[in-house]
C-alpha cells in the first residue's frame, strides 16, 4: 500500500496536473489531439506537436495572448503575429498585424508555422530538445527559469501522451 501511494505522489509531483487533464479530454478535444498527432506523424514531431498544443492552448483554437500592439501569440500553436510577419516579409503594422491573426487563426496555417519554428530550433540546437521546447516559448533567451519550466512541462506531457496514445 505504501509503495502504490507513493508512486502516485511521484506522478503527481511529476507530470502535476497534466496527467489529469489528459485522462479527462472530452470527445471533442480527443479529436482534435489525434488530428495533430496524425499530421504530426509527417514531420516526426507528433508527441513534440501535440505536447506542444496541449501546453499552449489546451488545445483550443481560438486562444491568444497578447504581448503588445503587433505581437500577438494566436492559435492552437500560440504563433507569434510579428515572427509570422517576418518570416513572410510582410511589413510590420496594425494592418498586416490583423491579416495575420486572421490567418494564424486557421489550424493548418498554425500547425505548419508551428512545424517551421520547431524544426528551426531543433536544427539550430543541434536536435537537443529540451533547447528547442525552451526556445519555442522564449525564443533565443531560452536560459530564464520559466523557459526550463515550459521545456519540462513539454516532456512530462511527452511522457504522458506516451503511455495514453
Amino acid at each position: 500500500m505504501r509503495k502504490i501511494l507513493f508512486i502516485l505522489i511521484i506522478n503527481s509531483f511529476l507530470y502535476g496536473d497534466w496527467n489529469y487533464y489528459i485522462n479527462n479530454l472530452n470527445k471533442k478535444e480527443i479529436r482534435t489531439l489525434k488530428k495533430t498527432f496524425n499530421k504530426g506523424l509527417k514531420y516526426n514531431l507528433e508527441y513534440s506537436l501535440s505536447a506542444i498544443h496541449i501546453k499552449e492552448s489546451l488545445l483550443d483554437k481560438y486562444s491568444y495572448n497578447i504581448n503588445s500592439k503587433y505581437s500577438i501569440d494566436v492559435g492552437s500553436f500560440m504563433i507569434n503575429s510579428y515572427q509570422y510577419l517576418k518570416r513572410h516579409n510582410k511589413k510590420i503594422n496594425l494592418f498586416n498585424t490583423s491579416r495575420a491573426l486572421e490567418e494564424l487563426r486557421n489550424y493548418d496555417i498554425n500547425f505548419l508555422e508551428a512545424v517551421y519554428t520547431l524544426n528551426y530550433f531543433l536544427v539550430y540546437y543541434n536536435y537537443n530538445y529540451r533547447k528547442a521546447y525552451a526556445s519555442y516559448n522564449c525564443g533565443f533567451n531560452n536560459k530564464k527559469s520559466r523557459c526550463k519550466k515550459y521545456s519540462e512541462d513539454i516532456i512530462s506531457i511527452i511522457k504522458i501522451l506516451r503511455k495514453n496514445i
